[in-house]
């Protein structure tokens, strides 16, 4: 008897903890992407602690990274923008402002597989370092999320990167 009491009690403990009073819902958290990275750059850290990824190549002094801004993240802080031009925009705004010789570009847009994509340069001379440094600016624009590449090198050399930060940009998917 003493058994069958403790089998019923156990049974009775066991069935109330097997049924919970909340309803879970599955939450995935970011989302992968992928793009093609020349071979002389290296994956790095301290270039930006907001990018999701960050690579430099200190022999041919050029570096970059890339920030990954979700829509439905911006939307939860309030920011909704109707296009990557406005993204674009907003972003530009604030990039690099307290730079009394910026020079921005004027925007590119190109769709690629449904992807749109905006690329702009910014110049401006970095006192430190005693010359002008120019950032290539690329933003790809998905159904998930806003991608910002920024990489840079110095004015004098952004021609011979140029078309690697094209092709790194264009090959971006998520």
């Amino acid at each position: 008897m003493q058994y069958i009491v403790l089998f019923l009690f156990c049974s009775l403990l066991l069935g109330n903890s097997a049924h919970s009073q909340e309803i879970f819902s599955k939450v995935t958290v970011g989302r992968a992407y992928s793009l093609s990275l020349p071979a002389y750059f290296t994956k790095t850290v301290g270039l930006n602690t907001a990018a999701s990824l960050q690579f430099k190549s200190e022999v041919k002094d050029v570096y970059g990274f890339i920030i990954t801004d979700p829509k439905e993240e911006l939307s939860m802080a309030d920011l909704k923008f109707t296009s990557i031009n406005e993204f674009h925009d907003s972003f530009m705004e604030t990039f690099l402002s307290d730079q009394k010789s910026r020079s921005v570009g004027t925007p590119k847009k190109t769709i690629v597989g449904g992807i749109k994509f905006l690329e702009n340069e910014v110049t401006y001379y970095d006192e430190n370092a005693q010359t002008d440094i120019t950032y290539y600016v690329g933003i790809a624009e998905t159904d998930y999320a806003y991608y910002k590449m920024l990489c840079w090198t110095t004015k004098e050399k952004k021609d011979l990167f140029k078309k690697d930060f094209h092709t790194m940009l264009f090959s971006m998917k998520d």
